[in-house]
């Protein structure tokens, strides 16, 4: 494993495929880089996030409309054939995770739509990313949209809603997250929501020669599309954090992490899948 500077201007030759994860603030250089390292064939997953707890929990900024915790490679996607809808996360009223609200004398169990937990036929059985899993944990996940208009691009579902799933306003969550007024306000759109993905076939460059010009790359290098790409997307990044999936006990004096999702295995598969 190679860890790239997110500031470096030229991806290393011995790098066999991306993972990238949370993707904020990247150069036009990084992202030229990543856009051609798609376009060549190489495979890259990546990990994005339209509202990120994990950062909001501990970022020590302030969370003001500047610095939302988020993260967005749509530059790139939409070009792709696809995109993360922007600001909007997905709430599942079937998959939505139990939480306890109030205090020990006065407790309620509230269901809470944007975290979700999925198994099932949410988990796609014809692909290897997903076929051998039971259960993941998504929390405060966006949503992937496809662009049907684009016929030279194959988008493979991983993991969905269900259909009694809506969309919410990031701006609902963004200081302070209420689970009861959010089940109240729950309205379904009657349709799932994709949350991962397989996308491959024709991508086009999300930089014109001009762009690679202003760079100070070769424009004879430049690939404007590329016929064999191939990436996997998840539209959530707090999947990976340890206390979405992993229990923490003690045993004879040791502490064991015992997995309560396949939240790793997820991970872990989309990688080997990249490397054949």
């Amino acid at each position: 494993i190679i860890k790239i500077n997110q500031n470096e201007d030229k991806i290393p030759e011995n790098i066999d495929q991306l993972l990238i994860i949370h993707p904020k603030s990247l150069s036009e250089k990084m992202l030229y880089q990543i856009d051609q390292f798609v376009l060549k064939g190489n495979g890259a997953v990546f990990f994005v996030d339209p509202f990120s707890e994990f950062e909001k929990v501990n970022s020590l900024s302030s969370q003001n409309d500047n610095n939302i915790p988020k993260s967005d490679l749509n530059k790139l996607f939409v070009n792709w054939g696809f995109e993360i809808e922007p600001g909007m996360v997905v709430g599942d009223i079937i998959n939505g995770r139990k939480v306890s609200l109030g205090s020990q004398n006065n407790e309620k169990i509230v269901t809470y739509i944007l975290w979700l937990a999925l198994q099932g036929d949410l988990l796609s059985k014809d692909d290897i990313v997903t076929s051998n899993l039971d259960y993941v944990f998504f929390k405060s996940a966006g949503s992937i949209k496809f662009n049907r208009s684009i016929n030279k691009v194959e988008f493979t579902p991983l993991v969905t809603s269900s259909k009694s799933s809506m969309l919410v306003e990031r701006f609902k969550i963004q200081f302070s997250a209420d689970p009861e007024k959010l089940l109240e306000q729950f309205e379904s759109e009657n349709k799932s929501f994709i949350l991962g993905a397989r996308i491959n076939g024709v991508f086009e460059s999300a930089f014109s020669n001009d762009d690679v010009k202003k760079l100070g790359y070769n424009n004879k290098e430049h690939l404007l599309t590329g016929n064999n790409s191939n990436i996997i997307v998840f539209s959530d990044t707090d999947l990976l954090d340890d206390i979405t999936w992993l229990s923490k006990q003690d045993l004879l004096g040791r502490s064991n992490l015992i997995p309560t999702a396949d939240n790793g295995r997820i991970v872990m598969n989309a990688l080997e899948s990249m490397s054949g």
